[in-house]
């Protein structure tokens, strides 16, 4: 995961995440929305 990642923000409300922030890649945001998938999830 890149150093911009690392500014990403995640927001979950009522089953709803949204990403907030700069990324390198399609891949690492797709990386990151499925880790936040997951977190909200549990």
């Amino acid at each position: 995961m890149s150093t911009y990642a690392h500014n990403v923000k995640v927001i979950a409300q009522h089953g709803k995440v949204t990403l907030k922030g700069p990324v390198r890649s399609d891949d690492e945001r797709q990386s990151i929305e499925a880790k936040a998938v997951d977190v909200a999830r549990s």
